[in-house]
């Protein structure tokens, strides 16, 4: 069907009858796969304020530090304080678990040797 691939029907009533009527729509454009689009890495490390040798009581220290300065009850006026208090948590949920940690280090590493600058 060309460029119009979609049938729309709309439905009315008219004069107390139920008509419908329908007309081509433009056809979808496909969404893009993830694969096709660059993977964006969230630095958590620069969200806690650390490097990447950090140790876990850093980690912990920081963290603390951090979640009780952003914390949105001790924030009330300001509506960007929630969102900081959860990346700081998504940051803390990452890094203090050994397993996450290394795949994130892991993906960290890939991004660096497989990504040209300013890319992911």
């Amino acid at each position: 069907m060309g460029v119009y691939d979609r049938v729309i029907i709309l439905a009315g009533v008219v004069g107390g009858g139920l008509m419908l009527w329908w007309k081509f729509g433009p056809r979808r454009q496909p969404k893009a796969t993830p694969a096709s689009q660059p993977t964006k890495i969230t630095d958590y490390y620069g969200i806690l304020g650390l490097t990447q040798g950090c140790s876990i009581d850093d980690i912990k220290r920081a963290y603390r530090k951090l979640a009780l300065l952003h914390h949105p009850d001790k924030n009330l006026s300001d509506p960007m304080a929630d969102i900081r208090f959860k990346a700081i948590a998504e940051a803390y949920r990452v890094l203090s678990n050994p397993d996450k940690r290394s795949l994130y280090d892991d993906c960290i590493l890939w991004k660096r040797v497989n990504l040209p600058d300013g890319e992911g």
